[in-house]
């Protein structure tokens, strides 16, 4: 919040590109101060039952994983989808200079709203996961996210803008928390760090190509076009999540055990 407002005093009171140079400084002297703070931590010892594996036997292991275990692979696919269908975040700001002419400091304001609805809505997510389950969370931030295009598609304004941040990024909030934390349901202890592992790799194709898919879409056709294929990309990941997913922490973990 209070990076999102520096910035937009510095957006405001400086013309560009001075503005923008001194946003970046200052962020880059808040990142290294950050990566100093990460730096001095220290991991808590773990023993780990596992027996060591090769690099070559651990990778040929991983597409096992992903055929035995169905529930997290619908799980996965269920997560792509909705990767791809964030596509029109990145084009929301651009979406609104085109149509609305909006100001620099306007955008600015745009992300305070995305900062404050994510440190909002944080704490609730949490509770609510803590009592419903990751899966339900999941669900719930997909139908926002699938609000917030539908407001930006069929509600004009750039006042609503304010309501298409605050919903996108509070459905972003709550798919990053389950993101970090489902994937952990699905095995036991010492499998956590290699089911997380394989969930960042198979997802880092959705979120290479969704900014890069919604480009094109918007040089092709244009905006309507990149909001109605996130809608139905959002509407795919929710059914998939919802009807083909089984919440993981009401079964035992049987990662790699054919059929689970």
């Amino acid at each position: 919040m209070a990076g999102a407002a520096i910035s937009r005093q510095l957006l405001a009171t400086h013309a560009y590109p001075l503005s923008f140079g001194l946003c970046f400084l200052v962020s880059f002297v808040a990142q290294a101060l950050s990566w100093i703070s990460l730096s001095l931590n220290r991991e808590a010892a773990l023993a780990w039952q596992r027996a060591e594996l090769s690099a070559r036997a651990y990778l040929r292991r991983l597409p096992e994983i992903l055929r035995h275990n169905h529930n997290f692979s619908r799980y996965l696919l269920a997560r792509a989808f909705v990767t791809l269908g964030s596509m029109a975040n990145t084009f929301f700001v651009l979406y609104a200079r085109q149509e609305y002419a909006i100001s620099d400091a306007f955008a600015a304001e745009l992300t305070m709203v995305a900062l404050a609805s994510q440190m909002l809505s944080n704490p609730l997510l949490g509770w609510m996961a803590d009592r419903t389950g990751w899966k339900l969370l999941n669900e719930v931030c997909t139908l926002l996210g699938l609000g917030g295009v539908l407001v930006a598609l069929f509600v004009p304004g750039a006042v609503w803008l304010y309501v298409v941040f605050a919903l996108t990024n509070i459905a972003l909030s709550g798919i990053s928390l389950a993101g970090m934390a489902m994937p952990m349901e699905f095995a036991g202890q010492d499998d956590l760090p290699t089911l997380v592992a394989l969930t960042n790799s198979v997802l880092g194709a959705p979120v290479l190509l969704a900014p890069m898919l919604g480009g094109w879409l918007v040089d092709r056709s244009g905006y309507g076009t990149l909001f109605y294929t996130a809608i139905l990309l959002l509407m795919a990941g929710w059914a998939t999540m919802r009807f083909g997913v089984r919440e993981p922490r009401h079964e035992p973990a049987t990662e790699g055990a054919p059929g689970a």
